[in-house]
């Protein structure tokens, strides 16, 4: 018996098309340079958040004024 028959009659084709799917996406982010991603990102969110401090800061400062 192929390998092939015993995986469709076991999980359907459905549960089968959802895994390859799923493969390609795993498939893709062991590819792609998380680390990378991963820092970019984080630096991207702290220079928002500082941004952010930056301006209720200077809102504060106004206010107080």
């Amino acid at each position: 018996m192929n390998w092939m028959t015993v995986v469709k009659t076991k999980i359907g084709t459905e549960n089968l098309i959802v895994l390859f799917k799923f493969y390609k996406i795993i498939k893709f982010f062991r590819e792609f340079n998380f680390k990378k991603f991963v820092i970019l990102l984080t630096s991207v969110l702290q220079y928002e958040f500082d941004f952010k401090n930056l301006f209720f800061k200077s809102l504060f400062f106004a206010a107080k004024k």
